[in-house]
């Protein structure tokens, strides 16, 4: 090995140590709340997201709402589940709501803003 591949060698591991610390630390954050449906793994999803509000438009049940600076610089603006809030779908299909996702936010009060 030459000193070429030897300092391409340590760059490389060095910044997968630091992608891997990032996404453990990205998704130890994220157990504070819900992402949209078909959100990416949190750090890809905090890269990818432009904060542009879009999601928020296009929910028809009005729960997504952007998480607010005091949960870091990092995932504020980003858009959240807000399950307890706005018009949650239900029908004769749908299990009550003591069964469902929606009543597990009612136990995190504080979530929104």
């Amino acid at each position: 090995m030459d000193r070429r591949e030897f300092f391409k060698a340590g760059g490389r591991k060095a910044a997968e140590v630091v992608v891997r610390l990032a996404d453990e630390r990205a998704t130890q954050r994220a157990k504070q709340w819900l992402r949209p449906p078909y959100a990416k793994p949190e750090l890809e999803f905090l890269l990818s997201c432009t904060r542009c509000d879009a999601c928020m438009a296009a929910c028809p049940h009005e729960v997504i709402f952007t998480l607010p600076a005091l949960y870091g610089v990092e995932a504020a603006g980003t858009p959240a589940l807000d399950l307890s809030a706005g018009s949650a779908p239900t029908g004769p299909a749908s299990p009550p709501a003591s069964q469902t996702l929606w009543s597990w936010t009612k136990a995190r009060p504080g979530l929104r803003p």
